[in-house]
């Protein structure tokens, strides 16, 4: 009943805004360094994401990321000492530390708007801007609400006498349950 349509140009009008907050916790194993990381994991990193990055391999306030940008290149060394048969097998191998990195992980651009550093957290804030989507909720001025189950092409909506294109449709039957007229 609260089923709401959206034509394509709909979806791109409801656009909003999202901070992402991204963080990774910092103890006496953690490495923070650019360079090293890239000792460690040669290939991992690519050149564009690279330049985004700071000398601590964190990235930088201003910059544009994109799906598998790493946000955060870290490592954690072992807390442990590796059992002396494995460092037999391969020393290389057991001596390695584990990538822990942060990576953006979303299909949409972000922008960094901010980065917190201090002795046990390293936080990054990423702003967005999305359109809406299937699953968004949307509300009216009177208490109405529904959810978004469809986004159709505007060449497939109804027009008006005029021409032009219906952009939402409503259930009337949700519509009416869901005011508040009080």
């Amino acid at each position: 009943n609260d089923g709401i349509v959206i034509t394509e140009s709909a979806s791109k009008k409801l656009t909003s805004e999202h901070i992402h907050k991204k963080e990774l916790s910092i103890n006496e194993n953690t490495v923070l360094n650019l360079r090293y990381f890239g000792v460690q994991y040669p290939n991992t990193l690519k050149y564009d994401n690279t330049k985004k990055l700071d000398e601590d391999g964190i990235i930088k306030k201003g910059q544009v990321v994109h799906k598998g940008d790493i946000l955060i290149a870290a490592l954690q060394k072992h807390a442990t000492q590796t059992p002396v048969s494995v460092k037999a097998i391969h020393r290389q191998l057991a001596d390695r530390p584990k990538n822990v990195s942060v990576e953006w992980i979303y299909d949409e651009e972000g922008v960094v708007v901010d980065v917190h550093k201090s002795a046990s957290n390293v936080t990054v804030f990423i702003k967005t801007e999305e359109q809406a989507k299937i699953g968004d909720k949307l509300t009216g001025r009177f208490g109405n609400k529904g959810v978004i189950t469809g986004i159709i092409p505007d060449k497939e909506a109804p027009r008006t006498k005029s021409g032009d294109n219906i952009d939402i449709f409503l259930n009337p039957h949700g519509i009416i349950s869901r005011i508040n007229i009080v």
